[in-house]
């Protein structure tokens, strides 16, 4: 199952690589778990 740490390491990863769009994949679940991510640009 995906938890809130892994959505806090995602965003982080995001940040870090100033990059806007990011995926979690669960492929290790009976139910295949997908959340997609993006970052909005701060002007």
């Amino acid at each position: 199952a995906l938890v809130p740490e892994h959505t806090a390491q995602l965003l982080g990863y995001l940040r870090s690589a100033r990059v806007e769009h990011g995926l979690l994949i669960n492929f290790g679940s009976f139910r295949f778990q997908i959340e997609k991510y993006v970052l909005s640009r701060r002007d």
